[in-house]
């Protein structure tokens, strides 16, 4: 998932890799040449 994220944004690195929980969701939005990268997941959200 970095890794993605990463080729997308430059700036992704460690320590967002080692925030990502599993599962974890991710809007990747692509408009011309602008791209917006935002995290959708929220772990209080999560049901057992």
């Amino acid at each position: 998932m970095t890794l993605l994220l990463k080729y997308f944004d430059d700036s992704i690195g460690f320590d967002e890799w080692k925030s990502l929980t599993n599962p974890d969701v991710f809007q990747l939005q692509v408009k011309e040449q602008a791209i917006t990268l935002k995290r959708i997941w929220c772990e209080d959200k999560r049901t057992n």
